[in-house]
Formats: structure tokens, sequence, C-alpha cells
């Protein structure tokens, strides 16, 4: 089983959207902490520029990097480290520029900037919408920050051409846009994550060190094949061939919690996908994850996310139709 691959797939996205940033000599940008939902990348398309982070020194972009910005973290991005900068925010309520959301589905890029001609592009940029990030078992422990250096050309070859691809799109609506866009952008975010995923071997104690130790890792696959399966400590231990105390030990100390935990925290991020799809019933639900009695599945699910399963359905319908609203932080925020 891949296993990296099948927790890539639990950092869901809603809704991505793609703009290209426009300048002349001279210019930045801010963006202030909004929402851990948002995630941003910048691929740099012009000559270089620097991410300036609060508390971190300036980083020299250079063409053809790319920065992937997580945990609503607030950042800027600027031809020099002590140009001005422009609030985007505000810049971007005043140009009157469209909304962004978890239902956002855009026929055509955003070009933007302070270049009125749009003829320098400095960046393609891309914002993303991510479902419930916190309860996510790989994006809750990666830092705020990821570079790539030639946009990860050692690990995907095929990157920069894409990011080209992207970046030559025009203003206007052409057939297909949607598909092709949505699908790329998804594609550049999981290969961000898998990038440093595979270039970070010292990562602190999480799961991703349990993907490098054989027995280990295959206890983290049934786990995540078989999460309906009652399994125990000592269940999981004659799974992959060792002692009982030698298997929990280890596994606490590579995955930074029991097997226990871990089990439960996969089992509430997968029942949480079926019940914001509204495909299933909950007692169909509770027992793909498994748990025999619907009431036990439905109390283990309110304690993990404050609310009943189907009060959290509603709040994530009510949250995709009301955080449209203009001005908001979860939609002008680098609406690119």
């Amino acid at each position: 089983m891949d296993l990296l691959g099948e927790v890539l797939l639990s950092a869901t996205i809603e809704a991505n959207s793609i703009g290209i940033f426009h300048a002349n000599d001279g210019w930045g940008f801010a963006m202030p902490d909004v929402p851990a939902s948002m995630v941003f990348a910048y691929s740099v398309i012009g000559p270089p520029c620097w991410l300036l982070s609060p508390g971190d020194d300036p980083i020299r972009l250079n063409h053809g990097d790319s920065v992937l910005i997580l945990h609503g973290h607030a950042h800027a991005l600027a031809s020099t480290p002590d140009a001005p900068l422009t609030p985007l925010l505000e810049y971007w309520e005043t140009q009157g520029l469209p909304d962004f959301g978890p239902e956002t589905r855009r026929h055509a890029p955003i070009h933007f900037g302070f270049d009125g001609s749009h003829s320098a592009p400095r960046l393609l940029a891309i914002a993303y919408f991510l479902r419930d990030p916190a309860h996510s078992p790989l994006l809750s422990i990666l830092p705020s920050t990821i570079l790539l250096r030639e946009s990860g050309s050692g690990h995907f070859p095929w990157l920069p051409a894409t990011l080209e691809f992207l970046a030559a799109e025009k203003n206007d609506a052409k057939a297909g846009y949607l598909a092709t866009a949505t699908h790329l952008a998804e594609l550049i975010f999981s290969s961000f994550l898998r990038a440093h995923v595979l270039s970070t071997p010292t990562l602190s104690p999480n799961w991703v060190r349990g993907l490098s130790d054989a027995q280990i890792g295959r206890a983290l696959a049934a786990i995540h094949a078989r999460p309906e399966q009652d399994w125990t400590t000592t269940a999981l231990a004659v799974e992959v061939g060792m002692s009982r105390p030698t298997f929990a030990r280890r596994f606490s100390e590579l995955v930074g919690q029991t097997p226990a935990s871990y089990l439960l925290a996969w089992r509430m991020h997968v029942a949480a996908e079926h019940v914001v799809a509204r495909k299933e019933s909950i007692s169909a639900i509770a027992e793909r994850v498994g748990y025999s009695s619907e009431a036990a599945f439905r109390h283990v699910f309110k304690r993990r996310f404050g609310l009943s399963p189907l009060k959290y359905a509603s709040q994530h319908s009510r949250n995709a139709s009301s955080s449209a609203v203009s001005g908001s932080p979860m939609h002008s925020s680098l609406e690119s």
C-alpha cells in the first residue's frame, strides 16, 4: 500500500484559484494571517524576488523557484527586502476583484498587480481552500513554509512545464480551462507536499518517520487500509511480527502517539470525510470505521470534533455558502 499517497489524498482541496501577478520594478505585497484553511503557492516566472515572513530572514526566490505557505501564515513577497509593501487584501477589495471560497470555480486565471498593462508577469499564484487541515495527519505536522528550488525539478521534472503552461493562460475564458487548471493546481499542491516529505528524512517524530521503518510502516498501512478492523496494540504487533512491548515503544517513538491514538485519529478523519459527503447513513459510516454501535460512534465523533455528525455536515454546508462574503479574509485572500 502506498501510505504516503493515501495520506496525500487525505488533504482535501475544496477549491483553488489561479492568478498571474504583474509588476514593474520596486513592488511588494503583504498577506496577513488568514484562516488555516487557506494555502498559497507562488512560483517565480519573472526576475528574482524575496519572500518575507515574520520572524524569519528574507529568502531570495530565483526564477523557477516555488514556495507553499501553509496554516494561514502571514507573509509578503517583494522585489527587494526593503521594498514598500501594499496590503493585498485592501488592494483586492479596491480593485473589485472576485471573491474566493470553497465553492469557487474559475473559467480563466486572474491577472492582477501593479502593472496596468499586465505585461510584466512576476509570479504564478495559486490559492487553495482546504477542508479541516487541522485534522489531516500530514498537514498538521508540516512547517508553515515549504520551499522548492527550481520547482522541485529533481523530484518532478515535469513541474516547471506545468507552471509555464498555467502562467501562459490569458484572462479570457477558454473551453476546458476549468477542468485542466483544477487538476493541475491539485497536482502542484500534492507534489509540493510529496517533495517535502521525500527530501526531509529528519522530520520530528511523526508518522512520516514511521514510513521508513518496515514494520511500523506496515502497521500504519494496515490501519489506513482497514480502519474498520478491531485493531488493538497486540493485534497490530502480531500483524507486523513484533512483540507487543517492542512494537508499542517503537510506534510511539516514531509516530509520536500510541497506536490507539493514531487509529482513533485516522478513523475520525475517514468518518468526517464520509459525513460531509452525505452519501451514507450514520450507521453505515460508523460500521465503515469500526463501530458496531452507532451511539458509541456518535459519542466519539462529537468528542473529537465538538459537534454531532449531522451538525458537523450542516456546518460545512453553511461554511461553503457563507464564506463567499466579499472582503472576507477567506476570500479576498490571494484570490490569485
